[in-house]
């Protein structure tokens, strides 16, 4: 399983995974210390998850999601998850999996 995690991460010494379920009105992510991480719109997903950094206005939400969309992996900003915001305007259907590495 190593060279499956190397294949895809530089090999943090542990992976931790959530789902995060859409709400209309922008949602910080929780309090999570973190050196990568990674998005993936689930693909029943019917709306446009969106998500940014530093406030919950649609202007600064700037990433879209639709459904099966994968980010690829990302620095987490400030080494920490509650750097950025979420919003999914279809309300609490869409969800979006979320693989931190710390």
């Amino acid at each position: 399983m190593s060279g499956i995690k190397a294949q895809f991460s530089d090999n943090f010494p542990y992976d931790e995974f959530q789902v995060i379920t859409g709400t209309v009105g922008a949602t910080q992510f929780p309090n999570i210390g973190c050196g990568l991480a990674r998005f993936k719109a689930h693909a029943a997903n019917t709306g446009i998850f969106t998500f940014g950094s530093t406030s919950g206005t649609t202007t600064t939400l700037p990433w879209q999601m639709k459904a099966d969309y994968d980010t690829g992996w990302f620095p987490v900003g400030a080494g920490n998850l509650n750097t950025y915001w979420y919003k999914d305007p279809s309300g609490t259907n869409d969800k979006v999996s979320v693989w931190l590495q710390k």
